[in-house]
């Protein structure tokens, strides 16, 4: 005989175009969430140190001097896209980006489309931690319960 148990994951799943990503509740992932402002300024900040480095070397210098060339409209659309992508990496996983950059190759609709995923996902976050917040009160005033029963029983 054997006893199966099913185990449901934490968590739903987000459409962006033909891509479904799943965005993990858990509590172990909510701690990654909590500090994904500071993961994402972590690796823009060592975007930018590459930035500079490349600077350094000579790499913008028609940018420096003012003149607008296609390679410094390059380099500007290099700089947003690469906010773009570590925003949706640091979200759903490295490599999110580079999946849909390929099938959508704009940068700026991607960005539209994090922030209203975005919002959706603070939504849904708000109500999961409604319920949860619901069943530990439920479950306490059940121990309570069972505690006060007890305590009467011994009294007794």
């Amino acid at each position: 005989m054997t006893i199966n148990i099913n185990i449901e994951r934490s968590g739903f799943s987000v459409k962006i175009g033909e891509f479904e990503f799943w965005f993990d509740t858990s509590n172990e992932a909510m701690q990654h969430f909590i500090n994904i402002d500071q993961i994402v300024n972590d690796r823009y900040n060592a975007y930018l140190a590459e930035i500079s480095e490349r600077s350094a070397k000579g790499e913008f210098d028609d940018a420096k001097k003012g003149e607008i060339t296609e390679e410094v409209i390059g380099q500007a659309i290099e700089l947003e896209r690469k906010q773009v992508e570590i925003k949706y990496d640091a979200l759903f996983g490295d490599g999110t980006f580079a999946k849909l950059y390929e099938k959508y190759p704009d940068y700026l609709a991607l960005d539209d489309a994090l922030n209203q995923a975005d919002i959706l996902i603070g939504e849904e976050l708000k109500k999961i931690t409604e319920e949860r917040a619901n069943k530990v009160n439920e479950r306490t005033s059940q121990y309570l319960q069972k505690a006060e029963k007890k305590k009467r029983k011994t009294k007794k």
